[in-house]
């Protein structure tokens, strides 16, 4: 299956509205004052968008995998809540979009999801 866009891959739509989220909620205190925090949330997101985008081109589809930046996401997203720059659905929210991204990734990649792909839950 050939894409035209980015916009055709689910799993680019998916790290698009990750990336929408974190830009929203990093952008007001206290998250927005952790300058260090908030620009590698943003940072991971768009690496995350443009790995997801650069895996459908046949040039660079087997080097780009958005799963790395996804899991260092996800890494993030529960340091912001443990130092109480998140509130609770904002967390599970962010948490939800990051899981369907990662399990999209097979797919896009033509396999399913990775074994150990699930990330846990849990709080602290």
């Amino acid at each position: 299956m050939q894409f035209s866009r980015p916009i055709d891959l689910a799993v680019w739509t998916a790290t698009r509205a990750l990336a929408r989220d974190l830009y929203a909620i990093t952008a007001h205190a206290p998250f927005a004052d952790d300058t260090s925090l908030r620009d590698r949330v943003r940072h991971s997101a768009l690496s995350a968008m443009s790995a997801a985008a650069d895996a459908a081109l046949p040039a660079f589809g087997n080097d780009c995998d958005p799963r790395s930046a996804l899991r260092d996401l996800d890494m993030l997203v529960r340091i912001a809540a443990d130092l109480g720059y998140l509130a609770g659905n904002d967390f599970d929210r962010l948490l939800d979009r990051i899981q369907r991204a990662l399990s999209l990734t097979g797919a896009a990649r033509g396999r399913g999801p990775a074994l150990g792909e699930k990330l846990v839950r849990y709080y602290v």
